[in-house]
């Protein structure tokens, strides 16, 4: 994970790739793993689309060029995964549709990471400057690790939010 002082690009990157190696472990789990390992992709998943709704969207919409777009393009992406993990919880393990579900949300997971990674975080990165992602990313860290919360709650730590300027 990220160390303390590390931007908030290179924050959700970090995620990514937690959440990638999750879909390795998944898919070479036993039968029996395979529920433990989709509750935490799930959970990952989950405040990951927190963290962006929070940090990575406003600044997107603030900074950048045709940001307003490219932000809702984000959370519409975030809905479809959330359609997803949903309808995997839902799903038996020895459903034969339940594999299909899986390769679904590795797919959305997959093209989500890659426009972001390939677009929008450097977009982000040339239009907001150093010293905002550094701020967004200190913001990120004191959310998840001084002050948890649940998933699907956004945190926002006192103190002006460099992605909003409020």
């Amino acid at each position: 994970m990220a160390g303390h002082g590390t931007d908030v690009v290179t924050r959700l990157e970090a995620d990514h790739r937690a959440v990638e190696a999750l879909f390795v472990r998944l898919g070479t789990a036993a039968a029996g793993e395979r529920r433990e390992l989709v509750d935490t992709l799930a959970d990952h998943l989950l405040r990951h689309a927190t963290a962006e709704r929070t940090y990575l969207h406003p600044a997107i919409r603030r900074y950048v060029l045709g940001g307003r777009a490219m932000a809702d393009r984000e959370i519409d992406d975030h809905a479809g995964i959330r359609r997803l993990i949903g309808r995997l919880h839902g799903a038996a393990d020895d459903d034969p549709g339940t594999e299909r579900l899986r390769g679904r949300l590795l797919e959305a997971v997959h093209a989500h990471v890659r426009e972001e990674e390939l677009h929008v975080f450097p977009a982000l990165r040339a239009a907001a400057g150093q010293a905002v992602l550094d701020a967004l990313g200190e913001q990120l860290h004191t959310c998840r690790y001084v002050q948890p919360h649940a998933a699907h709650r956004p945190c926002t730590p006192p103190g002006r939010n460099p992605a909003t300027g409020s």
